[in-house]
């Protein structure tokens, strides 16, 4: 089973410093060296929102459904950073689903598994809340079986990846060891269906194959086992063309807990704004009008995103590409 605390400890921290401009970064330069177009956006299909716990405020949360009333593009919202403890939380599921959009709530185990979050499952599970959950591991693993046991009792999991069976969706993701890349997704999700079922009577629909990111607490980790270079040399090593036009910025838009635009939780993580820094566009979702005026702009990037290409590449639903049929 792949390394990984069930907190996920490989998620971006906040704020650290920025990377060197997209003209001159190494990333762009390997994208210009194998004639790959530099990443711009598409017409959002998603909208990431990192409550980032209780800090969240209402009135972001009604600018962003009034930006997902204007917005017909914006299909899923995806919901992350301990939401479940934020007083406005089931506002914004709510809002949403009159919308009609999608939700997917990154879950936490702990958190649903404590007295004030019990209700939160039955809450999730009647509006048909996809959820993504961390693998169990590590000490937090009891915990996280006995939560998972519960969703796939209210129905979550019951399809086991089969798009045409009817159930509540239940994802899980996991990181490899800090230095390593994952192993094929494809084969990890076989592995992992048959031990969790065998060993803990959980059941789940997809695994999330993870790439760990060299930024914030993980690059300080690294740097003081003295691995960081030969771990960025080794993303760097595992560029993977086909990955590179399906990177999560094309298609997203993060805002932050305070309102702060980015084009992925990475570059939020790192304090890099919406776009390039020359772009002209808006900070924060309260500036933010027609989206689809964001089309064609150009993707802040940094040296970090060769974490988002390596292998089979990296997104919030794992693995960008499929193995070929003679890697699988």
């Amino acid at each position: 089973m792949p390394h990984g605390a069930s907190t996920n400890p490989r998620r971006p921290g906040r704020r650290a410093a920025a990377p060197a401009a997209a003209a001159t970064n190494g990333f762009v330069r390997r994208l210009d060296e194998q004639g790959l177009a530099r990443p711009s956006r598409r017409a959002p299909t998603a909208l990431q929102i990192n409550f980032a716990g209780s800090r969240m405020q209402r009135t972001t949360i009604e600018r962003i459904l009034v930006v997902l009333a204007q917005a017909r593009s914006l299909a899923t919202i995806e919901i992350l950073g301990g939401a479940e403890l934020n007083p406005h939380f089931q506002r914004l599921v709510n809002g949403s689903l009159a919308l009609d959009r999608h939700a997917v709530l990154r879950c936490t185990p702990e958190l649903l598994d404590q007295p004030a979050g019990r209700g939160l499952a039955d809450f999730l599970a009647v509006r048909e809340i996809t959820l993504i959950a961390p693998l169990p591991q590590g000490a937090g693993a009891p915990t996280s079986v006995r939560v998972l046991r519960r969703l796939n009792a209210l129905g979550y999991g019951r399809a086991e990846g089969d798009a045409h069976r009817a159930g509540l969706r239940l994802h899980l993701s996991c990181w490899p060891e800090p230095s390593q890349l994952a192993e094929p997704q494809e084969r990890l999700e076989s592995q992992l269906r048959a031990q969790l079922r065998e060993q803990h009577g959980v059941v789940f629909d997809r695994l999330h194959a993870q790439v760990n990111m060299p930024i914030d607490h993980l690059a300080r980790e690294l740097e003081r086992a003295g691995q960081l270079p030969a771990y960025r040399e080794l993303l760097e090593s595992a560029f993977n063309p086909a990955a590179a036009g399906r990177t999560m910025c094309h298609d997203l838009l993060c805002v932050d807990w305070d309102g702060r635009l980015a084009d992925c939780e990475f570059n939020s993580a790192l304090g890099l704004p919406l776009g390039e820094p020359s772009a002209a566009l808006p900070r924060t979702i309260f500036e933010l009008g027609d989206v689809s005026a964001l089309v064609g702009a150009p993707i802040h990037t940094g040296e970090h995103c060769f974490g988002c290409t390596a292998g089979q590449g990296s997104g919030c639903r794992g693995a960008l590409v499929a193995l070929s049929p003679a890697e699988s």
